[in-house]
């Protein structure tokens, strides 16, 4: 009952992240990545990128360019090392009239829209599924480790559901682009490579060295 409630907890808490995962409200840009982009005005002589306005403050930036019709900006990566929205304020001018606006962009932690509600769901619930047969599995494989009847069949199957969690993990960076989901993700592929990588290795190969001298022991004795 107690890993019931456990696993329903867990479940829980992922299927809460769906109501925070939206879709951007503008175009997404990679975290701490440079940003080039060009704007347009059929009048302006000059435009001017004075500030940004990020999730955590004003930042300062005062970039000029001047041409006719299509201004460009270049805009370094260490200006969107937080996630969130940053729009660009704009200023052009054609030495009379003056006009201003902003350029947006919502900055992801994979340069992709965040994940629907209901991919965030299934993904979650596959997640927990395969982490409940983990620790299960690593369960009944300890037993068998202790019996020294550890075979390859047990050990394939708990490296299977580790490299299972490197697929998620690499599915969660591409499609995903949530950060605390991919620090879950990280701790788990941190344990399970102790647990049903090097520890099961370890237990077969002790289970196959009991084996074989029990079986030449008994071969003495019945000789």
């Amino acid at each position: 009952m107690k890993k019931l409630n456990y696993s329903l907890g867990i479940v829980i808490l992922l299927l809460m992240f769906s109501l925070t995962l939206v879709s951007a409200s503008y175009l997404p840009h990679k975290q701490n990545t440079e940003l080039n982009f060009s704007v347009t005005s059929n009048f302006a002589t000059s435009c001017e990128l004075t500030t940004i306005n990020s999730p955590t403050g004003i930042i300062l930036i005062e970039q000029t360019d001047t041409s006719t019709g299509t201004f460009s900006f270049n805009i370094g990566s260490g200006n969107f090392s937080n996630l969130g929205t940053y729009c660009m304020n704009i200023v052009c001018t054609d030495g009379d009239k003056v006009t201003s606006g902003q350029e947006c962009r919502e900055v992801t932690l994979n340069g992709n829209e965040p994940a629907s509600s209901g991919v965030v769901v299934v993904f979650s619930l596959i997640f927990i599924a395969i982490i409940s047969f983990g620790i299960v599995y690593f369960i009944k494989a300890l037993g068998h480790v202790i019996q020294f009847e550890m075979d390859i069949i047990d050990t394939a199957i708990m490296m299977s559901t580790y490299f299972a969690m490197w697929f998620f993990y690499y599915f969660a960076q591409t499609y995903m682009g949530n950060p605390l989901i991919n620090n879950i993700l990280e701790i788990a592929i941190d344990i399970g490579a102790i647990t049903h990588v090097f520890l099961a290795l370890v237990g077969f190969l002790i289970s196959f060295i009991m084996t074989n001298l029990k079986f030449k022991q008994k071969a003495r004795i019945t000789y």
